[in-house]
């Protein structure tokens, strides 16, 4: 059986769809309201969150390299995000 290694909270509404980079050392989160979560999954800390003005968020995915995440909501927005500074 699992053991549960970290809560991750900071969405104000359900999430709808996750993501792990292709390293799978960060989870993107997308929710209803429009918000999407990076994590890093060794610690569970957040590491950037970005508001998408209340369009939900249906579906995350990251580029081969993890270097970009792709969401697309509600709204018919295409977003492609940087993942590293």
């Amino acid at each position: 059986m699992g053991v549960c290694l970290h809560t991750l909270r900071n969405h104000t509404k359900k999430v709808y769809t996750i993501a792990f980079s292709p390293d799978g050392r960060l989870l993107a989160s997308g929710s209803l309201g429009g918000q999407l979560n990076i994590w890093s999954v060794p610690n569970g800390k957040l590491l950037k969150t970005y508001n998408q003005g209340g369009a939900d968020i249906f579906e995350v995915a990251w580029n081969a390299n993890g270097t970009r995440l792709a969401a697309t909501s509600v709204s018919y927005t295409h977003l492609t995000l940087p993942t590293k500074a």
